[in-house]
């Protein structure tokens, strides 16, 4: 079930500029691990695809309305929905009253299993860089989570928002210093674990997107939303 949480953004005007970003850091631009469209019903898609994504492997989980005898009544239609990654986005469509759960890990590798990024996600110590993702379009409200873990897994911090719709392309930063912290004592120095997780948050499901690329940066650029974490 989805979340039911707000987004509040805050615009950048074009008039403010640009701020020079010290190494910006590809996190997935979804130029490789390409995969086909796999329509699936009630069901779990779970693969790995190698590439240049951080970490090198990018693991996905699909989950489609809920699996097992309940399927009859939560998708009587035997409707599906699908992710795939052509080059340069990652796409998931859903059709009449499915819902899903889309989640992204990176951190894994090829048996899906734990294999830590050590990722340095501050500059110098200091937390002023933002988790960027460029979304192509979206055509219903969208509920979305990141989580970073750290210390192995002992540690984690997580953002939760709900995407509104958009037509057009439009891109969204998260600000480390707004996440907040679910367990232990938050070090982005080393991030050992990324977790994006899209979920359905329309009242009948049938979403559609896709997203175009995950950066860390602390460039100020005009037209990117900032997102206010819950």
């Amino acid at each position: 079930m989805a979340i039911r949480l707000f987004l509040v953004f805050s615009f950048i005007f074009s008039g403010f500029g640009f701020q020079s970003a010290v190494a910006a850091i590809a996190i997935d631009n979804f130029r490789t691990g390409l995969t086909p469209r796999t329509p699936i019903v009630c069901n779990v898609n779970d693969t790995v695809q190698p590439g240049s994504m951080v970490g090198g492997i990018r693991h996905t989980r699909l989950i489609v309305n809920e699996a097992g005898a309940s399927c009859s009544v939560s998708n009587k239609y035997r409707q599906t929905a699908s992710m795939q990654v052509r080059p340069s986005a990652l796409i998931v469509n859903s059709d009449f009253k499915v819902f899903h759960r889309l989640e992204v890990f990176y951190g894994h590798d090829e048996l899906k299993q734990n294999r830590p990024l050590n990722l340095d996600l501050t500059e110098g110590g200091l937390n002023n860089r933002r988790i960027r993702i460029a979304f192509e379009a979206m055509d219903l409200v969208e509920n979305f989570n990141i989580v970073l873990f750290m210390k192995d897994g002992s540690a984690r911090s997580q953002c939760s928002i709900n995407l509104n719709p958009s037509t057009n392309p439009f891109t969204v930063d998260f600000p480390l210093d707004s996440f907040g912290v679910a367990l232990g004592d938050a070090d982005y120095a080393d991030v050992d674990y990324i977790a994006l997780i899209f979920q359905s948050g329309s009242a009948m499901g049938s979403n559609d997107f896709a997203v175009k690329s995950v950066t860390a940066t602390s460039a100020i650029t005009p037209g990117v939303l900032i997102s206010t974490c819950s």
